[in-house]
């Protein structure tokens, strides 16, 4: 798969993708509504300790509310497309689907789980920018009294410390939410394990990926795939699909099949996701487009260039955090000439096939009905060509 090929996926198909996600849970209507509720009432309760508490509370709770939900939108559409089952042996093979008002619950639970580790990485990469505008450290950076805010190391100080204990209170919140479902215990005990699993996995992907930047380990072609895959997998597609599937009480075998697919779908996202930060449009894709040079960030791309007689040109200044504009530009001119881009395109085809492949057989398998294929189409369709 080639750059003119990943761009050339229908856009006419993938807005059409979005609207089939969205279908009759639609987050906007459902989703963000909740997150509103919910965080509203935690800033209101923050009060008791202070203004700069329930500031906090506030400032996080207004980028909570501008994400994308894709998370909780596959959680979802596909709990519903697994719930509706026309066909009687099927229905005879699963217990009781969960209440729509715990299932929207636990939607909005994947969304602060995503928000909280969004937190986390900004501290790690010292970044200041998200979804095209300044992330939470910024914003209370902004609120320092300090003079020259944006440069003040109190101030930076004081945004980082914001985002690291902001992602700790979400990561509580999503715990809080899990354990008061209202479930029976078996069905709660399950989604517990996957939820430990799932925060254990992301970790050491994270773990692995500064590991990695700050020269620990090796960076092999290997180390770097399943921390890639690791870093995204597990919460961003695993959690979701595997979620839906114990709330609409189907069996362990369709969870085992939904792990091998999140993963292929998860590596394909983040090598899509560093490749776009490296040669997309950062008005698009809404982050610094040399923050990951100037970072060393160590990605598939990376890993194929040290493969490569450009590495000896590309090193000297890989991972410089005073890289400038024109040196990073330079830099993208020698990834792209060694091949680095069309490996990553390949990357993505190769793992997208593995997905589609899955879904195939698990739904000749008689595991996923028709209207619960169609919503896993729609998440590889997603992906795939995305730019942003």
């Amino acid at each position: 798969m080639d750059a003119r090929a990943a761009s050339a996926a229908p856009r006419a198909g993938r807005a059409a993708t979005m609207t089939s996600l969205r279908g009759a849970a639609d987050p906007e209507a459902e989703v963000g509504p909740e997150l509103r509720r919910l965080l509203a009432e935690r800033e209101a309760s923050a009060l008791t300790h202070g203004d700069e508490f329930a500031l906090l509370w506030r400032l996080a709770g207004e980028q909570i509310a501008d994400g994308k939900m894709l998370r909780p939108r596959m959680l979802l559409r596909l709990h519903a497309a697994l719930s509706d089952r026309p066909d009687p042996a099927v229905s005879s093979r699963c217990s009781d689907s969960a209440a729509p008002r715990t299932v929207l619950q636990l939607a909005c639970a994947i969304e602060l789980l995503h928000f909280a580790f969004l937190l986390h990485d900004d501290v790690i990469d010292g970044d200041l920018q998200r979804r095209h505008a300044p992330n939470l450290i910024a914003r209370l950076q902004d609120q320092h009294p300090a003079p020259a805010r944006g440069t003040n190391a109190a101030a930076r100080h004081w945004g980082c410390t914001g985002a690291i204990l902001m992602g700790d209170l979400l990561l509580t919140e999503v715990h809080r939410i899990f354990a008061l479902a209202d479930l029976p215990a078996a069905v709660r005990t399950r989604m517990l394990r996957l939820l430990h699993s799932t925060i254990s996995t992301t970790v050491a992907g994270e773990l692995t990926d500064t590991a990695l930047s700050d020269g620990v380990i090796a960076d092999e072609p290997e180390t770097v795939l399943r921390m890639t895959a690791e870093k995204t997998a597990a919460y961003s597609f695993a959690l979701p699909l595997r979620l839906a599937v114990i709330l609409a009480g189907r069996g362990e075998d369709l969870e085992t099949v939904l792990a091998t697919v999140s993963r292929a779908l998860g590596l394909a996202y983040q090598v899509q996701d560093d490749a776009l930060a490296m040669f997309g449009d950062g008005r698009s894709h809404g982050k610094d487009p040399c923050s990951d040079l100037r970072e060393g960030k160590r990605t598939t791309l990376v890993a194929h260039a040290r493969r490569t007689g450009a590495w000896e040109d590309i090193a000297p200044r890989f991972g410089a955090a005073d890289l400038t504009e024109a040196e990073a530009d330079a830099m993208r001119d020698r990834f792209r000439a060694c091949g680095a881009e069309e490996f990553a395109h390949r990357l993505v085809a190769q793992q997208l096939a593995r997905a589609r492949a899955g879904i195939a057989d698990a739904a000749r398998a008689g595991l996923l009905p028709p209207p619960a294929r169609a919503v896993l189409d729609d998440v590889v369709g997603l992906i795939d060509g995305r730019a942003s």
